[in-house]
């Protein structure tokens, strides 16, 4: 039988199918949470780098590494960043683009600002407003949006390293495979994000204890995360 479906709706439609799935796993009350942080993130972000945005401000290291096109990966590999070239690639086929950096930037904080909120149990709208606001307009931040080229590779490795931790947390082999795949791609594209895991693996078992979870079981937890983490 004749398929008589125009292309580009069926890939609409299946956009829209894939993301209703998604947003179906969340309750009500995580996606008000996750619209109040994606929306603060974005407002924060494009008001703190619009200049970046319009004039693209960058520090020394574009220069040699990738001012409008980036051509440094096989410096990045020859330093153990192996999946740098992927991400730079899959986004805008190696172009640097500072107001795409920017807004893929505030999405991916967004993310991972939603699953530290989620791992502390962190709910009021305040606290959600302050946290994701700091996260954006930082310091780190500032500095690593100005290496335009690398910017979204911090990010993603950050996410990554975020989402080992939460997975992980979680039960089920499939969970800890893809955490630990995260994890392994987080250290593809900027080893130093290992330190944020072990920084919030720490902060977690901290959590746990003063949350009445004992020492037995936080010391099982903490094999599993250095288990899957070696």
């Amino acid at each position: 039988m004749e398929n008589n479906c125009d292309p580009e709706e069926y890939y609409m439609n299946s956009i829209e199918y894939i993301t209703a799935k998604i947003l179906c796993q969340f309750s009500e009350e995580e996606k008000k949470h996750m619209k109040c942080i994606l929306t603060v993130t974005f407002l924060t972000g494009i008001l703190s780098y619009f200049l970046l945005m319009v004039d693209g401000y960058v520090c020394p290291d574009v220069l040699i590494e990738g001012q409008y096109y980036y051509f440094s990966e096989d410096w990045a590999l020859a330093n153990g960043r192996w999946a740098t070239r992927y991400l730079n690639l899959l986004i805008g086929h190696n172009v640097v683009m500072p107001s795409i950096v920017v807004l893929l930037y505030c999405l991916f904080l967004s993310i991972s600002t939603f699953l530290i909120t989620k791992i502390f149990h962190i709910n009021k709208t305040i606290h959600l407003v302050l946290i994701s606001a700091f996260m954006i307009a930082s310091p780190v931040v500032i500095w690593q949006l100005t290496y335009t080229y690398m910017a979204l590779c911090y990010v993603v490795a950050f996410l990554g390293s975020v989402s080992y931790c939460f997975l992980v947390r979680k039960k089920g082999k499939i969970c800890w495979l893809s955490g630990i795949l995260l994890l392994a791609i987080s250290l593809g594209l900027y080893q130093s994000y290992l330190g944020a895991a072990a920084l919030l693996i720490l902060l977690i078992t901290i959590y746990d204890l003063l949350q009445g979870k004992s020492i037995k079981e936080a010391g099982i937890q903490l094999f599993q995360y250095g288990i899957t983490g070696a």
